[in-house]
């Protein structure tokens, strides 16, 4: 046998020793990155004993992702985990959208509920925690638009007087609280969010403060973490922090709990840097920093509240957007002081309670210099690429790496005459920059190995509202070859342009207009990205009014006022207002429970001093009753969907509207569950008006999850729109049966892969989703099959699943295998009955013999108390045959 001569480097060094103090001290996150590392299972998860397998493995990922690129490979198979989820639970969806750039958006974004946010499931009413978690993935992704803004309603709307959020029918929830906060925080610089925001860390707060020490473990560390980015000191939450920091275990993990310990890593790193307590403080400073010679936003910029050693640094995130919380009211400086823009200042003062923006802080390049800024994407999907190395060559050469959101930029005092991208699974791509003009922009598209790019020629882009991000329809977009007119994406598209540069020219009524270099470096794809255009300043028109009762005058409380996606509520007094561009035509919506809606088109150049008056008729009281009622069955599994029909007639004089609600009672009339049920699913309308004479079709679903078998009755309500009265209703017998079923059941060892054929203890498990409302034992066999396929070892086990295990993580037994032929190893499963389970594999690795140039001794060392002792080899050589 053949051994190659190795070269091996010995590094030495000693570890300071331990102390362990009485009392509270801070924690070591190393060791708890360390032990978190160790958790992750063969398929990319990181199972816990209190979380799913969704929750746990997106916020462990969310832990490491500090340590890149250290954490990549940890990283990249949690982000693999999450790609593979094909479950129905919204929140666990919005992880993985969240997670994963290349989740596609619009299957996920066409299940919201009519409400008009998101269920636990598609189509099911609206709740706090799902939406804010399809907001939070929605903020991550830099999804905007009409669903987002709705969505933000639906969560500011449904706030409590407290300040936080619930899950009806419990009281205010810690939990569902922080999921809010989270989500509003990703919307502060973009939409009327502060108020709610303030209040609910404030309860947080609080509560942190009053019963923290009641929650659990996981419950501190969400709402520490919730709470840091709005404080600027560790003084309203000291005791928290200790408590949290005196609750990590000697092995580095908190609870030996993967869930847990991200939790803990996270609120922890959250509140690592903040300053010592100076005062109780309550007001908030926050902005957001443009290129002046783009228009786009400027990402992982520092800014800097003050000066001197004093000074407090925030850094810009992906939408441009800084934030300084938590701020006793006085005078400030904002600053943005780099090598690669000029230095820019702003002065504001805050009282108390406040929340004042800065409004856009334009940067520019000093004289001199030139940035280049661009972006990555697919040449197939035109999806971002993050984790781009791009190598910049010439006089002043530099590395930049693509961000979360495909971004880079870098500034020259000399500009590079190419630029090399580079990244695992695509193809190299090399664009000459010879006489392309500073403050260029450079769309760099990759090829992804084994993929077709899309045929060209083709140039596009899209055209946003830089204050809300919504699309700019009919802009004007200029380039060498003529002109294009936006669609209502804001997006466009030509075949033809510019073989080397293409100078863009946007501009649209209202907007600044932006001038922008395209480098094109004869590729036959071109992707503009995204051009941000800013409101002309000066030019907003005031839109506002009363809504009132046409009978008696009296101001309408609680109004909704929907003007073009701008959404308002009517105060005590009736009034409302809006700002919005002038030379515009917006429809506008008015309505009010127990009144008939007002349907107006505001033109916005004809608005008087006086404002506008909404005068509203009250709906009638009818006569709607239930003329039909019906469903394609009446026995139903375990997690089916019930669907009935039900046909209203108004049989009255009057026109009037309802709202519907639908029940479920089981065999002891036990009410089970309740719900709203949505008239009109894409336009997000609860009420239902019929006229005189009127009939209306209403589908009804109703998901069975694990409620156990029996009988049960499906209840469906008319009532006034007040919800005060049932003037209608209709039972459905319906029963569920009793199911005993698993999806998407998987049968892996750990680990996967083994050196050497002596014997080695290998630890078998079976991974898979109950979809039963029964207790049962589920029978499992399985045998392990050399690569010529002779067996090599079989076993059995029985797994008892109980209903209210959904996700089942189940040990079977850890036999000692001797595997001797190289190879691959298949691990074949077969369950009791139907039921099906995928195979898993183990991996038997060559055998690789080093043989040692030198004798390696190290210098005499003498233990002193704790200190430990590590050696680092680095060798190189060839595999053994």
């Amino acid at each position: 046998m053949l051994v190659s001569r190795l070269r091996a480097f010995i590094a030495l060094w000693i570890l300071s020793t331990c102390f362990f103090m009485s009392g509270a001290h801070a924690a070591d996150l190393s060791l708890a990155e360390s032990w978190l590392r160790a958790q992750q299972a063969a398929d990319g998860s990181f199972p816990s004993s209190i979380a799913t397998l969704v929750q746990s493995t997106d916020e462990a990922r969310n832990a490491l992702l500090a340590g890149l690129p250290d954490n990549e490979a940890v990283v990249s198979a949690a982000t693999a985990f999450l790609d593979g989820y094909d479950g129905q639970l919204h929140e666990s969806l919005a992880r993985v959208h969240g997670a994963s750039a290349q989740r596609g958006a619009l299957a996920f974004w066409e299940t919201r509920s009519a409400s008009p946010g998101w269920g636990d499931f598609d189509h099911y009413p609206s709740t706090a925690s799902s939406t804010a978690m399809v907001l939070q993935a929605a903020a991550r992704r830099q999804w905007r638009g009409a669903p987002v803004d709705a969505a933000i309603s639906f969560l500011k709307s449904s706030q409590l007087p407290s300040g936080g959020w619930n899950q009806a029918p419990n009281p205010e929830s810690m939990l569902v609280t922080t999921y809010a906060v989270d989500a509003l925080r990703g919307y502060q610089f973009t939409h009327a969010v502060s108020g709610s925001l303030q209040s609910a860390v404030n309860f947080l707060i609080e509560e942190l403060t009053l019963r923290g020490d009641q929650w659990p473990l996981f419950q501190r560390a969400l709402v520490l973490r919730a709470v840091a980015p709005f404080l600027s000191d560790t003084s309203n939450v000291t005791g928290a922090v200790n408590s949290l920091e005196d609750s990590q275990r000697l092995d580095g993990s908190w609870e030996a709990d993967a869930y847990t310990t991200a939790l803990a890593m996270q609120a922890l790193a959250a509140v690592g840097n903040l300053r010592e307590p100076v005062d109780r403080a309550n007001a908030a400073i926050y902005g957001r920093l443009v290129d002046g010679a783009t228009g786009l936003p400027v990402s992982g910029e520092t800014v800097r509240l003050g000066g001197g050693p004093a000074a407090v640094q925030a850094r810009t995130d992906r939408s441009g957007s800084f934030f300084f919380g938590a701020l006793p009211a006085g005078g400030y400086t904002i600053s943005v002081q780099t090598g690669g823009w000029e230095s820019v200042s702003v002065m504001l003062s805050v009282q108390a309670r406040e929340f004042r923006s800065t409004g856009d802080i334009v940067l520019q390049v000093p004289a001199g210099t030139a940035r280049l800024s661009g972006e990555v994407r697919r040449a197939d999907t035109l999806e971002t690429v993050a984790g781009v190395r791009l190598a910049f060559s010439g006089l002043d050469p530099q590395i930049r790496f693509s961000g979360p959101d495909g971004a880079f930029a870098a500034t020259f005092s000399d500009l590079p005459p190419a630029v090399t991208a580079t990244r695992a699974g695509y193809e190299s791509a090399r664009i000459g920059l010879d006489g392309v003009p500073g403050n260029s922009f450079i769309p760099v598209m990759l090829a992804a190995l084994g993929e077709t790019p899309l045929a060209g020629p083709l140039f596009t882009g899209r055209v946003l509202d830089a204050r809300s991000g919504d699309p700019v329809a009919g802009a004007q977009v200029t380039l060498s070859s003529g002109s294009l007119i936006t669609d209502d994406a804001g997006h466009y598209e030509t075949s033809q342009f510019a073989a080397d540069t293409e100078q863009l020219q946007v501009s649209a009524p209202g907007y600044l207009s932006v001038t922008r270099n395209i480098v094109t470096s004869g590729s036959t794809l071109v992707h503009a990205g995204d051009v941000y255009l800013r409101p002309t300043a000066g030019q907003v028109a005031l839109v506002h009014g009363t809504v009132v009762h046409a009978t008696t005058g009296s101001p309408i409380y609680g109004a909704r006022i929907d003007l073009n996606g701008q959404v308002a509520t009517a105060s005590m007094n009736g009034q409302f207002s809006f700002d919005v561009g002038p030379g515009q035509a917006l429809p506008m919506e008015v309505s009010a429970p127990g009144f008939l809606p007002i349907s107006y088109v505001l033109d916005t150049d004809g608005i008087g001093a006086q404002g506008l008056v909404f005068a509203m008729q009250p709906a009638g009281r009818g006569n709607v009753a239930v003329s039909d009622w019906s469903a394609s069955a009446t026995s139903f599994d375990a997690y089916q969907l019930v669907q009935a029909q039900a046909v209203l007639a108004n049989e009255g004089a009057q026109t009037t509207r309802v709202l519907l609600f639908a029940k479920v009672y089981n065999a002891a009339d036990t009410l089970v569950d309740t719900f709203p049920v949505p008239v009109d699913l894409a336009s997000g309308d609860y009420a239902l008006q019929l006229a005189p004479g009127e009939f209306h079709s209403q589908p009804v679903r109703w998901f069975t999850r694990n409620h156990p078998p029996g009988d049960y009755r499906l209840v469906f309500e008319v009532h006034s729109e007040r919800g005060d009265e049932v003037w209608a209703e209709r039972h459905l017998p319906l029963t569920i049966m009793p199911t005993r079923r698993i999806d998407n059941a998987r049968l892996y060892a750990t680990p996967t892969a083994l050196y050497g054929d002596a014997l080695q203890p290998v630890a078998l498990y079976l991974n898979m989703r109950n979809r039963s409302n029964v207790p049962w034992v589920l029978p499992v066999s399985y045998s392990l099959l050399a690569p010529d396929g002779s067996p090599v070892f079989s076993g059995a086990a029985e797994v008892a699943l109980s209903p209210e295990a959904l996700r089942i993580e189940a040990f079977l037994e850890e036999p000692a295998l001797q595997l001797q032929a190289p190879g691959r190893y298949r691990l074949l499963p077969s369950l009791g009955g139907s039921q099906t389970a995928s195979a898993g594999v183990i991996d038997r690795l060559p055998d690789i013999r080093i043989e040692m140039d030198a004798q390696l001794t190290p210098e005499v060392v003498t233990p002193d108390g704790d200190k430990v002792i590590r050696a680092t080899i680095e060798l190189q050589g060839e595999e053994a045959p």
